[in-house]
C-alpha cells in the first residue's frame, strides 16, 4: 500500500498543532525500516523491551551563572558519535525554572522529530521558537 504524501502531511500538522497547544507530556517514537527505533528517553515508558539500547544526550540544560537563569544547549556530535561542542540559540536562553526549560526541551525536540527536523538546523531554530512560544501561552492562558 503507497502512503499518500498528502494525506501524510496533513497527519504531520494536525500531531504538530495538537503538541504545540498542549503541555510537553508527548513522547513521540520513530521505527524505521532498517529496525532501529529513536525516542526521548523516558522512565514513563521504557523502550528497553525491543531490545539493547544506545543512549545519546541531544541537549543539556545548564544553569549560566552570569546571567542567573537555564539555558538549553544543543550537544554537537561527530560521524563517529563523538561530542565535539554545543549550540545555544537565542530562544533557548534565559529561562526562569528549570522545569520549563524542560518542557520546551521536550516539545522542541518531539516537534523536530514528528517533522523529520534535525535540531540544529535553521528549521529546528524554527521549531525552537514555536514550542516557547507555545509554552508561554501555555503558562500565560
Amino acid at each position: 500500500m503507497e502512503l499518500d504524501t498528502a494525506a501524510a502531511q496533513l497527519a504531520t500538522e494536525h500531531i504538530a498543532q495538537e503538541m504545540i497547544a498542549t503541555p510537553s507530556k508527548e513522547l513521540v517514537i520513530d521505527f524505521f525500516p532498517y529496525g532501529g527505533v529513536e525516542a526521548m528517553q523516558s522512565d514513563k515508558f521504557s523502550l528497553s523491551f525491543l531490545g539493547r539500547q544506545q543512549v545519546r544526550r541531544a541537549t543539556e540544560i545548564i544553569f549560566n551563572e552570569n546571567r542567573q537563569c537555564w539555558d538549553i544547549e544543543l550537544i554537537l556530535y561527530n560521524d563517529k558519535d563523538e561530542r565535539v561542542g554545543q549550540v545555544v540559540y537565542a530562544e533557548g536562553r534565559g529561562f526562569a525554572g528549570y522545569d520549563e526549560a524542560r518542557g520546551v526541551e521536550v516539545k522542541w525536540l518531539n516537534l523536530c522529530r514528528v517533522y523529520r527536523i534535525e535540531p540544529h538546523s535553521v528549521k529546528g531554530a524554527s521549531m525552537l521558537v514555536q514550542a516557547r512560544n507555545a509554552m508561554e501561552e501555555v503558562v500565560d492562558g
